[in-house]
């Protein structure tokens, strides 16, 4: 039970920093491809689906570490595409700072 309790606890800081990372991502959701649009959708169905189990708090420990096993591997894929264009976001954050303050 102990340790339902503290993947129970854990899952809130999990889905933040995700939230976080897709609020960053948010602005490009028209710029997605089909693919990666459905990739979205789905996450965000994962995403309620966590934030269902823990206000219900009646998931068992293997549901919930099926939600976080699902979980990692979205947090997975959302930071190999950060990766996959840390060469673009460096160029236009050069560009941003080389404007200089609005």
């Amino acid at each position: 039970m102990q340790r339902g309790l503290g993947l129970l606890n854990s899952l809130p800081r999990i889905l933040t920093a995700l939230a976080l990372l897709l609020m960053l991502a948010g602005t490009a959701h028209a710029q997605l491809t089909q693919e990666q649009t459905e990739y979205y959708d789905a996450w965000l169905v994962t995403a309620e689906r966590a934030e269902a189990a823990i206000e219900a708090g009646r998931a068992s420990n293997a549901a919930l570490e099926d939600l976080r096993s699902q979980i990692v591997s979205y947090r997975q894929g959302f930071l190999e595409a950060r990766d996959r264009n840390s060469a673009r976001i460096a160029t236009v954050q050069s560009q941003l700072d080389a404007l200089g303050p609005p």
